[in-house]
């Protein structure tokens, strides 16, 4: 075809290669590595940062079982606690569980009318999430008479501190939350008591007024 007449009038003569050109192997090297370099910023990407749960130290304790137990027992203010201390000074516990107390910060009227507050523990309780009950044992109660009643309640959280998963839940923020020293503090070793261990329905709980009660198990 290069020969033809009408090509050489518009491409001109065209001449061969005399020899063959050798690929440029430093170019190749270096698409190589831009490559890799790519590729091992797009692994670092891509790992994840640990779980919550792969962080905490073994604990052989089982709160299902625990949870069974404190429900069932007769004695939940006195006995019952008694055995969960002993389980907190097990050999292989490792501090694998603590209690806080938790008192909602009421705002404007708030708490001034049964019915409302309670349908605001009943939210709150639902909008804890159900994957907590791996992490969570705990009791909520909204004590007092119309005006001034409170919601407030103790719970015993898998490791030192409370776990995201409660933190996930919005109202969470609106609460006060105090860790108690279980083992050596004997007014928070009683007011763990009081909680665990009041009526379910229709008591008091020193003095005040038991309105609602809800266990999250």
């Amino acid at each position: 075809m290069i020969v033809q007449p009408a090509f050489v009038k518009c491409m001109g003569n065209i001449k061969m290669c005399e020899k063959s050109c050798k690929p440029i192997l430093k170019v190749e090297e270096k698409k190589k590595a831009v490559v890799a370099v790519k590729a091992e910023v797009k692994k670092e990407v891509v790992e994840k940062p640990k779980e919550w749960v792969d962080t905490l130290a073994p604990c052989e304790f089982d709160l299902y079982n625990y949870k069974t137990f404190y429900v069932n027992h007769k004695d939940k203010k006195g006995e019952a606690l008694e055995e969960t201390r002993k389980m907190f000074s097990a050999e292989n516990f490792n501090n694998g569980y603590s209690w806080w107390w938790v008192k909602y910060e009421r705002y404007g009227d708030e708490g001034t009318i049964q019915f409302k507050f309670a349908n605001l523990l009943g939210g709150f309780m639902q909008r804890t999430d159900p994957k907590l009950s791996k992490f969570a044992f705990g009791r909520m109660l909204m004590l007092g008479e119309e005006p001034d009643l409170n919601i407030e309640g103790v719970w015993m959280y898998r490791s030192q501190e409370i776990p995201p998963l409660m933190h996930d839940n919005p109202q969470f923020e609106y609460f006060e939350k105090r860790k108690l020293d279980f083992m050596n503090n004997a007014e928070d070793f009683k007011l763990i008591g009081e909680f665990m261990g009041a009526p379910k329905e229709e008591g008091t709980m020193n003095g005040r007024t038991i309105q609602q009660s809800e266990w999250f198990k």
